[in-house]
């Protein structure tokens, strides 16, 4: 056979393989993902495995992001050591708080004295209070809509006392570079920030806030990071069937993170002296 006709054969093979093992390893996902929801939906919560969360109760439904990360400990993972360090805060504002991930945490974990954490999806709301009530902090959790400049403005305008520390979680899907305009970063100054920003949303957001921030803040950015196999494995506990299968497990941890996500975490440099 002809050396272009071999090549051809062996690029045509390549590719072949690539489309079968793109197929076959999203199936393994999709059925590995239903067989994991269908043993889920039998319960009402279980514990979070890990991470900075590790034994709080969990509802077994997700809003606007994946489940099975959250069950595990390693949502957001990057974060993690971020959260460990936090000092105590008299409030915490959560915006696009979904199902409560940080705003029930923070309070499970008592780094937060009060939460009031805005969520637009009623589904989210619910849930976000439903959480609350299972880790017994509902009292000190307020829940809201959606989350104005004017809303920001009220919270922090006003501390009731001095060393009156606040902490601002924000994961609202581009609209942090509309939320964050410079009058409000100016009342941020004594706040701790932990932003998430969404560059196909709003490009240049990071950049602006980062730039913005630097005169009052320490500002560290961070960036996702590939989840590995060994991010599933948990010393001293009994590891269930699904996450046995090695293949299976890898795919269980992905979150589907939009590409152009990363967070960054600005300490006020008052609070650093």
């Amino acid at each position: 056979m002809p050396r272009g006709q071999l090549a051809f054969c062996g690029n045509a093979a390549q590719s072949l393989m690539k489309i079968f093992r793109t197929f076959f390893f999203k199936g393994i996902f999709v059925i590995g993902d239903a067989c994991v929801k269908l043993l889920l939906s039998r319960k009402a919560c279980v514990k979070v495995w890990s991470g900075p969360f590790a034994g709080m109760n969990w509802g077994t439904h997700a809003v606007g992001s994946e489940l099975v990360p959250k069950l595990l400990g390693t949502y957001e993972k990057e974060l993690a050591i971020v959260i460990e360090r936090l000092p105590v805060f008299d409030l915490v504002i959560d915006i696009g708080a979904a199902e409560g991930w940080y705003a029930v945490g923070l309070l499970y974990r008592k780094i937060a004295r009060k939460v009031v954490a805005f969520e637009t999806a009623g589904n989210g709301q619910e849930a976000c209070r439903a959480n609350a009530e299972r880790n017994s902090v509902a009292e000190r959790l307020e829940v809201r809509g959606r989350c104005d400049v004017e809303d920001i403005r009220l919270l922090l305008h006003s501390p009731p006392r001095p060393g009156f520390r606040v902490l601002i979680v924000s994961d609202c899907e581009g609209y942090e570079s509309e939320l964050f305009a410079a009058d409000v970063l100016k009342l941020c100054r004594q706040a701790h920030l932990l932003i998430e920003t969404h560059e196909l949303l709003a490009s240049g957001a990071h950049a602006r806030l980062a730039r913005e921030l630097e005169t009052s803040h320490s500002v560290t950015p961070i960036k996702p990071v590939r989840r590995t196999r060994a991010d599933a494995m948990f010393p001293g506990r009994t590891t269930p069937w699904w996450l046995r299968i090695s293949c299976l497990r890898r795919f269980l941890l992905l979150e589907r993170r939009g590409p152009g996500n990363n967070w960054l975490y600005a300490a006020p440099k008052i609070d650093l002296e």
